[in-house]
Order: structure tokens, then C-alpha cells, then sequence
């Protein structure tokens, strides 16, 4: 039983308290030797009311902490301070841990005020390493789901603190699989594997097992006791926002009746997904037998879902795109995807704002579409001062022949020489090819912006702009190699350095341009990020 409470104006608690914190065991023991009952005494100048092993924890002093183990009993090691806190919940040392649990193995068992167990509060402080240890050393049956919610409450935080590597999961609630699953956390990170490379291999697969096992637990006491659909909603919605298709496919197939119900906002799983823009969760209409009664339902503002395909919001999967360009374009597309799929009554629906889809589509999306144009125009715009340079310079050239012209008849000195035909065939050709690209970039200058002209219009006359400018320089620089080569034959070393020297350009392009040549080229020519074959999924 503890002693007497020491309160605040018991000036002789200062020195104890200071040694403590201090790290002087020597004065610690002397004091303890003079006032026994200190060792055990709640101190009121904590506001918890704290014993002397709390405040030696806190400080993380394990000399001290390891002296007062000793000299205290079994039972006083479990001593709480008002909040229910041994001094196992506020450790977050490891070593102070195993000590005090060599002592006393009920520790680990002891729950606060919260109904919280050590392992539970050193997960939410963060004791990554400590709480390994402490679940190894927690009895299975204090964590299963029919005692309390600690089994649940850790697996939650080990997946929101991201111990387990699986951070993209969309859960509210993992109390379904919390008693079924007990996760190999005290092990995790610790086989050995040769290379980084390998390394990280195995662990993405271990996280992908885990998540799998977990979902497949959760899945079957869906389909055991067929919950009701309101309780589940909040993560299958999360789960939506964040793209995490797998959760929301099987979730769905174990509990069919999710499809038909609504957010508080009374929107369905699909105007849902539509809304944040999840394509892979969206496809998922198109194998539903009842997909028109999908998509005839509206939100609490009168908004189909083809309203939602008009509409921007905040942290999407749009946002993820490289560019206003490619997001308008890709917006565009989700627009035309859905309106092809949604009756034809659809596209004169208003919603409570009396706006149809065609109009909130072109009120969200005018600032993208000016940035977009924006975009557009300033990179022609520097592109078509590029390409003319290029015609200026290639049509120069096809009339200051290298080596020079006959007298007499006015025809090349060197024109049966395959330099002179190579010369002659790449200046052609990084003339021709400029003089393209200057006229796609002068064609996207002058292109009235529309909407749809984002699609496919812009995007055309972009990418053909940009490859025939890159060819262009590619073949200027091997006129250029060529006309060198005619003119200082036989001086390798100074010919060949230089020559080196002109593939520069070609490199610094082809890093400035070609991650953008490469996006908007499957942006708009690869197949569609939708998936009209998807087969039956309930």
C-alpha cells in the first residue's frame, strides 16, 4: 500500500525530485534511506500524483530507475498515479521496459483510466521499437476484441504511425479483424536479404501479404454476420477518396448492399469516385447489371454524376498529372467517359444552382483551362523563335555549299562525295521538319481554346511540333558534323572532339523535352484509363 501523499509545501520533495533529475543516485539513496516512506509516496507537486519511479522514468535516468526496481516490491511497481499510469505506460525506453517487466510480469497487463494497456500508449507516442517488444511480452487475451478495443486501437496506430509499411489503407475501423489477426510485428524488418534492392523487394511483398491477409479476415466476418451497410461506409468512402481499389472491391463483394447506399451528402460509391476522379473504381460500373439505376441518382444539391465529372475539388488524383495541359486534358476525358454512359436527359439536368453538367464544368474549370492556355502559348512561343532560327540557319546552308562551287558550270566541287549527299539530305531535312514545327506552333498560338480542343487538338499539334523540332536539331547537327568533316578531312582530332560537342544539344533537349513529349503522347494516344470489359465483380 503506498505511503502518505508528500504535498508541495514539504520543501524536503525539491531535493529528491533534484537528484532524480539530476541523475544522482548517491544523493537519491541517502534521501530514501532518511525518508522511507518517500519511495512509495504520491507526490502532490505532480499534478498526477506521481511516485518517485514515475518521475525517474520521466526523466529517463535507468540507473536510478534500476535502483528503485530493487529496492521496491512487486507490488509497488504497479502503483498508478491519477491518470492510471504505471510507470511501464509513461517508459519509452526499452532497457527501463525489461527491467521493470523482469520484476513484475503483470505489468503489461495493467490498464489506465483510458482502459489502455502499456503496448497501446507507447504505440501512439511513437516507441516504435518498445512497442515490438511489449506486444511480444502481452498476453493474447489482453488484446482480443470481446475484452476492450486495445487490439484494435494498436492495429490502428501501427497503420497510421506506418510500422506495418502499409500507409495507403483507407480504414475507420479495425475492430472487425482485430481478435482474428495477430500480426508478426515484433519480427517485421528483421530478415536478413542481400542488397538494398532485394531488401526493399521483400518488404513491399511482406506489407502486400499483411494487407491482403487482413482484408481477406476483414471480408469474411463482413460476409459472416452481414453487417449493417451504415457501418462500414465511412472507411469505403475513405477508401474511395484515397484510390484503394482492392479494399473497396472486395469490401463490396462480401456486402453487396454498400452499392446502393449514400454519403451524408447522399452521394453513391460511384459519384463518389467519380467526384475524386478513382477511374479503377469507377470502371467497376460498367459490369453492374443495374448500372442505369446507379447512375440516376442525384446528391442533396441535385447534382447527377454527371455533374460530379464537371466538377474540381481539392487533392484528387488529377492532382497527381504533370502539367494544367494534361489535367485539363485528362479532366475532359472523365467528362466525355461519363456523359457517354449517362442518359441523354442527363446533359439538361440543373442542379440546385441551376447550372447543367456542360455549365459547372466550364465555371470549375476556367481557371485550368487558363493555365492550360497559358502553358500552351508560352512554350510555342519559345519553340517557334527555336524552329525559325533552324529554317533561318538550313536555308543559308543549302546555298554556302562546303568546299565550294565550280566556275564554270556553278555545280558543287564535291558533290559525288557521300559527305556532300549526307550534308545535303539532313539540311533538307532539318529544314522541312523546322519549318513543321513552326507551323504546328503557330497553329496552337492561334487555336480558340475550347474545352474539347484540349483533347485531342492541342495535344496533336504539341506533340508533332516538339518531334519535329527534335528532329530537326538532330539533323542540323549532323549537316553541321558533315560540312565539318568535308572541310578539315583527314584532321581527326580536331574534327571528332567538336563533333562530340554537338551532340550537346540533342542531349540537353532530349532531357528538357522528352519526359513531357513522352506523358502527353500516351495521355492522348495509349488506350483509356477506363476499363469498359471489366467482368462481373458481384
Amino acid at each position: 500500500m503506498a505511503g502518505p501523499e508528500i504535498r508541495e509545501d514539504d520543501n524536503f520533495v525539491r531535493p529528491l525530485l533534484k537528484a532524480v533529475r539530476g541523475g544522482d543516485w548517491n544523493a537519491t539513496r541517502d534521501f530514501l534511506n532518511e525518508h522511507p516512506h518517500a519511495l512509495t509516496a504520491r507526490m502532490t507537486i505532480f499534478h498526477g500524483r506521481e511516485t518517485v519511479l514515475h518521475a525517474a522514468v520521466d526523466a529517463e535516468q535507468e540507473e536510478i530507475v534500476m535502483e528503485l526496481v530493487n529496492m521496491m516490491s512487486e507490488h509497488d511497481l504497479a502503483m498508478q498515479d491519477n491518470f492510471g499510469y504505471t510507470a511501464l505506460h509513461i517508459s519509452g525506453n526499452q532497457r527501463v521496459a525489461e527491467y521493470l517487466i523482469k520484476k513484475n510480469k503483470r505489468l503489461v497487463s495493467i490498464r489506465n483510466n483510458g482502459k489502455l494497456l502499456p503496448v497501446a500508449v507507447t504505440m501512439f507516442d511513437g516507441h516504435k521499437k518498445l512497442t515490438r517488444y511489449l506486444y511480444s511480452q502481452t498476453p493474447l487475451e489482453d488484446l482480443e476484441a470481446y475484452r476492450d478495443l486495445n487490439g484494435a486501437s494498436l492495429l490502428n496506430s501501427c497503420f497510421y504511425q506506418g510500422d506495418l509499411g502499409i500507409h495507403d489503407i483507407s480504414l475507420a475501423d479495425l475492430a472487425l479483424a482485430a481478435d482474428q489477426f495477430r500480426l508478426n510485428i515484433q519480427n517485421h524488418g528483421q530478415e536478413n536479404t542481400t542488397g538494398s534492392g532485394f531488401k526493399r523487394l521483400y518488404e513491399m511483398k511482406f506489407e502486400r501479404a499483411q494487407f491482403q491477409q487482413l482484408l481477406t479476415l476483414m471480408c469474411q466476418e463482413i460476409e459472416k454476420n452481414q453487417y449493417e451497410p451504415y457501418i462500414l461506409m465511412q472507411a469505403v468512402f475513405e477508401a474511395i477518396k484515397r484510390g484503394n481499389f482492392e479494399f473497396v472491391y472486395h469490401i463490396g463483394k462480401a456486402n453487396p448492399d454498400l452499392l446502393w447506399e449514400v454519403h451524408f451528402e447522399s452521394m453513391g460509391i460511384f459519384h463518389w469516385a467519380v467526384l475524386h476522379r478513382q477511374h479503377r473504381i469507377f470502371s467497376l460500373l460498367y459490369s453492374l447489371k443495374k448500372m442505369n439505376a446507379q447512375l440516376k441518382k442525384r446528391d442533396k444539391f441535385g447534382n447527377t454524376i454527371l455533374h460530379m465529372a464537371g466538377m474540381v475539388i481539392k487533392n484528387t488524383a488529377i492532382d497527381s498529372i504533370r502539367g494544367a495541359v494534361l489535367q485539363m486534358q485528362r479532366e475532359v476525358q472523365w467528362f466525355k467517359e461519363v456523359e457517354r454512359i449517362c442518359p441523354l436527359t442527363h446533359k439538361e439536368i440543373s442542379n440546385k444552382y441551376n447550372l447543367t453538367a456542360r455549365q459547372l464544368f466550364t465555371k470549375d474549370h476556367k481557371e485550368m483551362r487558363k493555365e492550360g492556355e497559358n502553358w500552351m502559348k508560352g512554350t510555342a512561343t519559345s519553340c517557334t523563335v527555336v524552329g525559325a532560327l533552324i529554317i533561318t540557319i538550313m536555308f543559308a546552308a543549302a546555298f554556302t555549299i562546303p568546299g565550294g562551287n565550280h566556275q564554270d558550270t556553278g555545280l558543287p566541287i564535291l558533290m559525288h562525295g557521300k559527305l556532300f549527299k549526307l550534308f545535303i539530305v539532313t539540311d533538307s531535312l532539318s529544314l522541312f521538319s523546322s519549318s513543321t514545327s513552326v507551323l504546328m506552333f503557330l497553329g496552337i498560338l492561334t487555336s480558340r481554346y475550347a474545352e474539347e480542343d484540349f483533347l485531342r487538338s492541342l495535344p496533336r499539334k504539341m506533340i508533332i511540333g516538339l518531334f519535329a523540332l527534335f528532329f530537326s536539331i538532330v539533323t542540323m547537327m549532323i549537316a553541321f558534323s558533315a560540312a565539318l568533316l568535308l572541310m578539315l578531312r583527314g584532321k581527326y582530332r580536331i574534327v571528332v572532339p567538336i563533333i562530340g560537342l554537338a551532340g550537346i544539344p540533342i542531349i540537353i533537349f532530349v532531357l528538357m523535352q522528352s519526359r513531357l513529349l513522352v506523358d502527353m503522347f500516351n495521355s492522348t494516344y495509349r488506350p483509356g484509363i477506363f476499363d469498359r470489359k471489366k467482368k462481373p465483380w458481384i
